[in-house]
């Protein structure tokens, strides 16, 4: 999970913020961490019914990942 605060509006199309937040650890995240690689990040609340019903599917694609890219 990752911690973020509120970030300034940024245009469709235009290149996101460097920073993204932190995780329950306290360790900054950024995009540039994932240069690359697939990143998905999600925005979404707790009251935001459809954003709820997102949460199974990126547990799904976690796990998948997971299974993909264990160690041997």
């Amino acid at each position: 999970m990752i911690l973020a605060r509120p970030a300034a509006a940024v245009d469709i199309g235009s290149v996101p913020p460097d920073y993204l937040g932190k995780t329950d650890n306290g360790n900054e995240v950024h995009v540039s961490d994932g240069v690359g690689r697939i990143m998905i990040v999600s925005f979404w609340a707790t009251w935001c019914s459809p954003c709820m019903k997102e949460l199974p599917v990126l547990n799904a694609i976690q796990m998948i990942k997971n299974e993909m890219f264990e160690e041997k």
